[in-house]
């Protein structure tokens, strides 16, 4: 498992550590029922607090990415191809309206969109 942070990115530490350990659940990088770091280990290797690694397997866990058994840490949630070809598409869908909505606030219209769209390899 890779986790890159950086400090010019506007999200949080913990939204970070959380983005990099969907997408890699995502990619099937990580597979389902594979154990993750303990919150001490991974907090010691990104030299971070352990609150934060603790915030982002709070949100993993509460977006059903992750699973923990007591006393035992955290696992990767199974996913049939189905969940993450659904899951990819919300993402895609998501990134895509929040997108439109910043160009059209820029007064950009729909028919620049999809001409400029349209080149986009």
């Amino acid at each position: 498992m890779d986790i890159v942070l950086s400090s010019k990115s506007p999200l949080p530490i913990y939204k970070q550590i959380e983005e990099c350990i969907k997408s890699d659940i995502l990619s099937r990088k990580l597979k389902g029922d594979e154990p993750l770091p303990s919150i001490r280990q991974l907090a010691s290797s990104l030299k971070i607090s352990v609150i934060t690694i603790k915030n982002a397997y709070e949100e993993l866990e509460k977006d059903g990415f992750i699973y923990s058994c007591p006393g035992k840490g955290f696992y990767v949630c199974f996913f049939t191809e189905a969940q993450l070809r659904l899951y990819k598409k919300a993402i895609v869908k998501q990134t895509i309206e929040n997108q439109m909505s910043y160009l059209r606030r820029m007064g950009i219209s729909e028919e620049e969109i999809k001409d400029v769209f349209k080149n986009v390899k």
